[in-house]
């Protein structure tokens, strides 16, 4: 009965907001929370519940009393408590968490408990619905990620209790596909330590979370709905997992196919309806037979072009922009049908406008949703998706670029954007610089009037992460063709000291750009040129690169040593040459890895009286460096035939050929050269031959009477090259015959 008045008594305190700030106050409750009865614990819980109602200095006091500690240590004895108390409890935890979920001390300590209890699967639904609510408030926030994934690493098992519930529970399923959309990592693990067992077959696979994703694409509930779609699209994504996803899906294709097409219909919202068409770009990108290329023209591209319209909401625009960015990606056609959809371009020229009216119906909560806060961040979110997409629409076709180009305000925009402290923003301006710079008339337009070579030197500071430096490279191997108005001004502004820099990065693809850029600026330069290259390319790290793990780094490496070992042109009067045939500036870059390119590039002026390039002591450690190369047994093709062009350089020059038939090594190698099978090797083997017997000097493009080409060519004749120039002079190939 003094039991009863009591709690009686602390009810009615508790309605008229008992503070636990108050010794006085908070000392009956701290006193049930420590009692041992189970009706006094609950009493006591529910009390508390009330108590901390929408109120954050309540839970800091309650903090500091230690109560959460208290009610995480009633719950590790869920096993002799009921259920409604484990619930009352759990949603009292949940409730710290609500409004502070960087409480590390709460959430560290509650979550195995909650995993340790999925484990012990209850069957109260009621207990089952209050754990999976305070699992999505941990798994969903990013300080408790990374420990849920060292959780589930040291005892896989704790997944697999989540995915036996994902058919029984709704809440579990949604809060599971959210997780692993957030955090495909843990599928990963998942179908590594093989716990995807199928509900429906004895096997390991995807049906079981396939079953679930069909059955909350059904679901009337949105956040239902968002949860399997985000799942979709993340699953197709990873190289690991999509192979098992997609023959899961397979399985279920019909009902699969189905409802998405049902997703995207007009009685869905616009959210879920773009959710729906990301996942079906996602999977078409991806080869899953989902769709054709005609439901795609007809459909998908007016749909995407249609949301990112002026009228639309941020947030849609924002999605509309990216998912349509991946899906004209690298390809073509869908780029140029996309470009006159709908008027795309001025919809998305609309985006780098100050968004003020579109922001201000935005309410607080959509603000905070979509990390929209202020009206700066909402501008830099919407031109960061419009020049994806921009990038995306310009990244192959000439003709899309030039109207991209055109468009109002862009490049300014762009080159102001890449140099804020915004990460995405600066990457996504660099993205489409780096579309533009695949076109010489954009070189010689748009890049030459924005001193956009300034940009990217900017952007390799490093200052924005890899991602950005990736970028910012590939855009200087670019710009650094000797035919841009870039390439003076990078060599008269500090392109050297960051060519170092990126030359010994931890990262191939920024190692590779480096490397080409390289290339690049040694393709037919001047004396000077190659003067400050030697000074960027040491032997040692020229050694290193032709060391490299990746075979393209090393086959660049050997073009560019190839453009080093060629004799210098005469000194730049400032100008750059004619605008060449070919547009498109990938095509012209790699032709500079062809045997015939400076053969191509034979009227070019070389610098008249220079000395002979191979009497170097640089160049002709370079050389020694290049045998070493060819000689090798395990050596690709690619490389070796660049090696040998390179070794054909060598032999144009006076003292290069006494070097080389002075040389056994260098004299096997061109013999193996003319017995490989493949053409282009013993093309390029003919090639030194042919170098070797000239009387000509290419220093100097002159007749040389005292290089001794008579006893050149009688060395020549010694070396029995013979045999295997008249084997070779039944070939098919007219170029190898003609050499």
């Amino acid at each position: 009965m003094e039991t009863s008045q009591a709690m009686l008594e602390l009810k009615l305190t508790a309605g008229i907001y008992l503070k636990l700030s108050d010794p006085d106050q908070a000392k009956p409750l701290m006193q049930r929370l420590a009692s041992h009865e189970e009706a006094v614990l609950l009493e006591a819980v529910k009390c508390l519940r009330l108590v901390m109602t929408c109120s954050r200095a309540q839970k800091t006091t309650a903090v500091q009393l230690g109560i959460p500690q208290r009610l995480i240590s009633i719950l590790e004895h869920h096993n002799t408590i009921s259920s409604e108390l484990a619930v009352q409890i759990i949603s009292t935890l949940s409730s710290f968490l609500h409004n502070n979920p960087s409480e590390r001390t709460i959430g560290s300590s509650l979550l195995p408990l909650l995993l340790q209890m999925l484990n012990h699967q209850p069957s109260d639904p009621a207990l089952l619905s209050a754990i999976s609510r305070c699992c999505r408030l941990l798994f969903l926030s990013a300080a408790y990620r990374e420990e849920l994934t060292k959780l589930i690493a040291a005892q896989p098992e704790r997944l697999r209790s989540l995915l036996a519930f994902m058919s029984s529970s709704p809440d579990i399923c949604q809060v599971v596909c959210e997780l692993m959309a957030v955090e495909p990592d843990l599928l990963s693990l998942c179908l590594g330590k093989n716990l995807l067992l199928s509900s429906r077959l004895d096997s390991y696979d995807f049906n079981l979370p396939i079953e679930c994703i069909l059955d909350l694409l059904s679901f009337k509930q949105f956040e239902a709905k968002k949860g399997a779609l985000c799942l979709v699209s993340s699953c197709v994504q990873r190289n690991e997992l999509r192979p098992a996803f997609t023959k899961a899906c397979l399985q279920y294709k019909e009902l699969f196919c189905r409802n998405l097409l049902v997703l995207i219909g007009p009685e869905e919202t616009a959210e879920i309806r773009l959710l729906a068409l990301n996942a079906i770009v996602v999977l078409y990108r991806k080869n899953f037979p989902i769709c054709d290329g005609a439901f795609i023209i007809t459909k998908v591209l007016p749909f995407l072009a249609k949301l990112c319209r002026k009228d639309q909401p941020i947030n849609i625009k924002v999605s509309a922009a990216e998912t349509l960015a991946y899906l004209v990606d690298e390809d073509v056609f869908l780029q140029e049908i996309a470009s006159y959809t709908d008027q795309l371009l001025v919809s998305l020229a609309a985006f780098l406008k100050t968004p003020a009216e579109d922001w201000k119906r935005m309410t607080a909560e959509e603000r905070r949703a979509n990390q929209m806060v202020s009206l700066t961040e909402c501008g830099q979110e919407l031109k960061r998706v419009a020049f994806l997409a921009f990038s995306s629409l310009a990244s192959t076709s000439e003709s899309v670029r030039k109207r991209v180009a055109d468009v109002e305000g862009l490049m300014e925009q762009v080159v102001k954007c890449s140099a804020m402290q915004s990460s995405p923003l600066v990457y996504a301006a660099l993205r489409l610089l780096h579309s533009m710079s695949r076109s010489i008339y954009q070189l010689r337009t748009i890049f030459k009037d924005h001193n956009i070579w300034e940009t990217v030197l900017g952007a390799l500071k490093g200052k924005h992460g890899l991602q950005v430096t990736v970028i910012a490279s590939a855009i200087l191997a670019n710009v650094s063709v000797e035919f841009s108005p870039c390439h003076l001004n990078l060599i008269k502004k500090g392109l050297w000291a960051s060519l170092g820099t990126l030359l010994v990065h931890s990262n191939d693809d920024v190692v590779l750009n480096a490397v080409w850029t390289l290339m690049n600026m040694t393709y037919m330069a001047t004396s000077s040129v190659k003067k400050d290259v030697e000074e960027v390319l040491s032997i040692s790290l020229v050694d290193d690169l032709l060391h490299h793990r990746s075979k393209d780094v090393v086959a660049v490496t050997v073009g560019t040593l190839r453009n080093l070992l060629h004799a210098p042109t005469s000194s730049s009067s400032g100008e750059y040459p004619a605008t060449p045939r070919q547009p498109d500036i990938a095509t012209r870059i790699l032709r500079r890895l062809r045997r015939d390119v400076h053969s191509q590039s034979s009227s070019t002026e070389t610098e008249n009286n220079h000395r002979d390039v191979m009497e170097s002591c640089y160049c002709q450690d370079l050389l020694l460096h290049l045998l070493t190369l060819l000689q090798s047994e395990y050596i690709d093709v690619d490389v070796l035939e660049q090696g040998l062009c390179a070794l054909a350089n060598v032999c144009a020059s006076n003292k290069g050929k006494q070097l080389v038939l002075n040389n056994s090594d260098c004299l096997n190698v061109i013999k193996k050269g003319l017995s490989h099978p493949e053409v282009v090797i013993k093309n390029s083997a003919v090639f030194c031959i042919g170098n070797l017997a000239a009387c000509r000097d290419e220093c100097n493009g002159r007749e040389d009477k005292h290089s001794g080409s008579s006893e050149n060519q009688r060395k020549v004749i010694e070396s029995n090259f013979g045999k295997e120039l008249k084997k070779l002079s039944g070939t098919d190939d007219p170029l190898l015959f003609e050499r």
